[in-house]
């Protein structure tokens, strides 16, 4: 499956450096900026690389960057890392990514259910 990254500015800031992107291209993932008719923006925004699961691709991302892939970021903006399967219809940001990282657990959806 083709697991593509996205990068979103929570947080008004760049979550990752440009060692970190430069880690994702090195380890295979193709690089992209964002660009629209309204927008040019030549900053990385986006990474896509093929894996046999999201999870793998989770766990890379995590082990190149340094990041945690369930960081929720700011409650203004959302979540800084996103993920999707460009094969298909899933896709994870978030306290979300959690059910990849640990398919054989059960994942509290509240703090109430985690007490």
């Amino acid at each position: 499956m083709r697991i593509e990254y996205y990068s979103n500015n929570s947080g008004g800031r760049d979550w990752l450096t440009a060692k970190q992107w430069a880690a994702l291209k090195k380890a295979g993932w193709a690089i992209r900026g964002f660009s629209s008719d309204l927008i040019r923006d030549k900053r990385p925004r986006y990474a896509v690389k093929s894996f046999p699961s999201m999870k793998a691709a989770l766990e890379e991302f995590e082990q190149l960057t340094g990041h945690d892939v369930s960081d929720e970021g700011c409650n203004c903006c959302g979540p800084p890392h996103e993920f999707h399967n460009l094969d298909g219809d899933e896709g994870c940001s978030g306290e979300r990514a959690l059910k990849y990282l640990f398919p054989d657990r059960k994942i509290p959806r509240t703090v109430r259910e985690t007490l």
